[in-house]
């Protein structure tokens, strides 16, 4: 208790001490501060706020009407109005209480648009992107100055294309929820082509809302068109598409606009984790649930490669980290250093039973860089992840890295790389590694970094002559390509979205913390 009372009245000295320091500045709101000290979100925020504004109020009736409408417009942009709630009647004799509590409801709101409301370095263990450089106070006060308060969302929400995409969804889906709402669909029997029923008008209705139907009509006759649009929505919800509708098609038709406010909610949160407002004018995009790599330039897709990303098994969870960093290099013929997890899950198992085994994997065994023979260890002893001795896979056929690597830093040691196991990629949920991302086309994405001028002193022909051979070669990058290794269930490839697995489970998390239903 003595500690929050020292500190509450530091907190009021010091804001006293460096308003009355701004020439011409007005009195501050220190004693409301040190009231309402333990129930501020923002004490330093706001601090710094007034320092910047000159100590000047900042809720004037037109500032009350916009903060108001923000409040409103938050449900646009994923977030939710209801933790934003503050009471604008309320008043004092110095007025300065309902000041702070206003000013603390717009920084919770302005941080939420900037940063997001879960911090997904406190939620995963295998997430590392590095934290946008806090710009929220000195854009409120310019916003304030501006008498511009109302651009809020535009001036701190992210500025990647496919943010702005999803919130138009989102629009879509909350006007279809409210439209539907007092109409629902009170199935009977089942209906089937040629039947008529005076429940179909309303099918139709939400199926062209959805999406799904181009035009919408009136007719209760449950034509060939009609047919096709139910056989496509019940694809795209993993049924039968037996184009028969039925109790469960209609329960999933009017619970879809609600699933997907929820899925597109928890995307757009995920696009306030990343390191970027906007994206560069180049960079590398792996979406994990997607099993996707594109290289994007201005907002086109100008490479792309289907990938093998971590196993989702829950038995054998070994998931593809999230993560933002820059490629620096490229490894050609990499020799691939078996990870401790791998060792342990994979190669343990196998080496007690069979210590040949690691003579047909071409895994070799070094202590203290001297190559050792596997019959000379008693693997029973080390069933533990890390070993006093590395197991070493070199360059040439078979290489679990196959002729590629590339390398950026990470806490995780993964990276994207080539394989030799293309067979796998005529599947299409891929998550068979052991956390790195395969790249089918790595060959192809090498090349293209040569030829786009990545990598100096190198060429094509060069390239291929290094590729050709068993010698491993590292290879610069000129300039650091970022790259991202994302998890978004919600993908745009205008003009569509399409909706995606919840591969990892993550959304699901994301969901509770959300208290999203």
């Amino acid at each position: 208790m003595k500690k929050v009372l020292v500190f509450s009245l530091f907190f009021s000295v010091f804001f006293i001490y460096a308003c009355k320091s701004i020439q011409g500045a007005e009195e501050c709101p220190s004693g409301a501060l040190s009231e309402y000290q333990s129930s501020l979100n923002y004490p330093s925020q706001i601090t710094s706020l007034y320092q910047l504004l000159g100590c000047k109020p900042i809720w004037n009736e037109k500032n009350i009407e916009k903060l108001k409408k923000l409040i409103e417009n938050s449900a646009w942009e994923g977030l939710n109005p209801a933790d934003y709630q503050v009471d604008f009647n309320e008043d004092n004799e110095e007025g300065w209480i309902k000041e702070v509590k206003l000013t603390d409801t717009l920084l919770k709101l302005a941080y939420h648009t900037y940063y997001g409301r879960v911090n997904p370095n406190k939620v995963f263990s295998m997430v590392n992107f590095p934290s946008k450089k806090d710009t929220v106070v000195t854009t409120l006060a310019k916003l304030l100055e501006e008498d511009r308060l109302e651009d809020l969302f535009t001036a701190l929400a992210p500025e990647f294309e496919e943010y702005h995409i999803l919130k138009d969804y989102l629009r879509r889906y909350k006007e279809i929820i409210e439209v539907t709402k007092d109409d629902p669909i009170e199935l009977d029997k089942k209906l089937k082509l040629g039947d008529q029923s005076h429940l179909i008008p309303k099918i139709r209705k939400r199926l062209y809302l959805l999406g799904y139907l181009e035009t919408f009509t009136e007719s209760q006759t449950y034509d060939q068109e009609l047919k096709v649009a139910i056989q496509k929505f019940q694809k795209g919800q993993n049924l039968k598409p037996t184009g028969i509708i039925d109790q469960q098609t209609v329960r999933l038709l009017e619970l879809l606009p609600k699933k997907r406010v929820t899925q597109i909610s928890i995307n757009l949160e995920k696009f306030r984790w990343l390191p970027q407002r906007k994206p560069e004018d180049l960079y590398v995009w792996v979406n994990i649930p997607s099993f996707e790599l594109s290289v994007i330039r201005e907002g086109n897709v100008i490479f792309y490669s289907p990938v093998i990303v971590g196993k989702s098994n829950p038995k054998d969870f070994r998931p593809t980290p999230l993560l933002y960093s820059k490629i620096t290099h490229l490894v050609i013929n990499p020799p691939w250093n078996v990870p401790p997890n791998v060792y342990l899950k994979d190669f343990f198992p196998k080496i007690t039973k069979d210590p040949g085994y690691l003579l047909k994997q071409r895994v070799k065994v070094y202590a203290n860089n001297t190559e050792i023979s596997p019959f000379s260890i008693n693997w029973e002893n080390y069933n533990r992840p890390h070993l006093p001795f590395r197991l070493v896979q070199p360059p040439g056929n078979g290489n679990a890295l196959g002729k590629v690597k590339f390398q950026f830093p990470n806490p995780f040691d993964v990276y994207l790389h080539d394989t030799p196991k293309k067979h796998l990629f005529r599947y299409a949920k891929r998550d068979f590694s052991s956390g790195c991302v395969r790249v089918k086309n790595a060959v192809e994405l090498a090349r293209f970094l040569v030829a786009n001028g990545y990598t100096n002193g190198w060429d094509e022909k060069r390239l291929i002559k290094a590729l050709q051979s068993d010698k491993t070669i590292y290879i610069s990058i000129n300039s650091p390509i970022p790259v991202y290794l994302v998890y978004f269930t919600t993908v745009v490839k205008k003009p569509y979205i399409y909706y995606l697995e919840d591969l990892y489970g993550y959304d699901q998390k994301i969901a509770k913390l959300l208290k999203l239903k």
